[in-house]
Formats: C-alpha cells, structure tokens, sequence
C-alpha cells in the first residue's frame, strides 16, 4: 500500500529519520509546543523514538506519523500530520501540527482531512479521536470543520477537550 497522500497545497510522506531536525525544529517551536506537548522541549532520543515508532506503525500498515511539505517546497518540513494508536488496540488518535508561519492558510485542515480519509478509507478505521487544549481555537475549528463531535474529559497532562469521528459520517466535505 503506498502510504504517500497528497492534498491540494502539499504532500504528506511517513516521518522519517531524516527529518530528524526538522521535527525537532518544528516542535520546539514555542506556538508548536505549547499545545502539541505541554510546552515542553523534548530531548533528541524521544524524538528519534517517534520517528522509529512512527515507522514501524506504517511497516504494519498501521497509522504513523507523516512528513508534510508544501508543493513548492518539498525538501522543507512545513508540519506532521497522522495518529497514534494505542497500545491497547483503542482507537487511533488524530495527531497534527502546522509551522506558525504558515498558520490561517487552511493547510491544518488539508493535513488533518487527509489523514481522516487515510484513516478510515485505507486502513479501515470505524472510528477516530482527537483531543485539543480549549485556548487552542484553531485546532477546533479544524476538528469542528471534519465534523468531530465533542465531549470534555481529562487527559493526563491537564484538562483538554476531547473529539470522536465516526467512519459512517465522513464524507470527506472538510477538504479546504
């Protein structure tokens, strides 16, 4: 199965050890950080081990975490996009995260709707979550716009808003 998807603005490719420092640029990137980790500045092992479990889900045919770059600029990392499954077999949680720079151009939500459809198209999910900090208006809009349904709840790290999406209401009408 070719795991390479492609939107309207970018192309989206499985994470790899060689964007290794682009990863790590984009986040430790304040903006990045604060909603994607807790605002915390992760060390260069974890982010290797991501890459290396990012790799192996897709190995498996699996949800990992892909590379996006903007069409016209290929060899730059302009965001991650993609989901973690739980160890427990749970259902895969939409993970993505855009550089500020290119924040309010729609490109989140071209990511993100690429992976839903990936999710539940390819690898034939029935069901997808998502969780996003409150103060973080962009990633709701994004998940409200893909028709997540939301719930509160508590994660680990603090309070954030939870989301579901079910397979039987995608549509695909978030595409930008």
């Amino acid at each position: 199965m070719s795991m390479a998807l492609q939107t309207r603005s970018l192309r989206l490719r499985p994470l790899a050890a060689a964007d290794l420092q682009g990863l790590a640029a984009l986040l430790h990137d304040e903006p990045v950080r604060r909603h994607l980790l807790d605002g915390r500045i992760m060390p260069p092992d974890w982010l290797e081990a991501q890459i290396e479990a990012s790799a192996a889900c897709f190995d498996s045919n699996s949800l990992g975490l892909f590379a996006a770059a903007r069409r016209e600029e290929p060899a730059v990392l302009a965001g991650i996009a993609g989901g973690i499954v739980p160890a427990d077999d749970g259902e895969p949680e939409l993970i993505y995260a855009l550089a500020p720079a290119l924040w309010g151009r729609g490109l989140a939500l071209e990511m993100a709707q690429a992976i839903v459809d990936f999710t539940f198209r390819r690898l034939g999910w029935r069901r997808l979550t998502a969780s996003v900090d409150p103060p973080n208006r962009r990633s709701v809009a994004v998940l409200e716009r893909l028709g997540f349904d939301r719930a509160p709840g508590d994660a680990v790290h603090g309070t954030v808003i939870k989301y579901t999406l079910d397979s039987k209401r995608w549509s695909g009408s978030g595409s930008a």
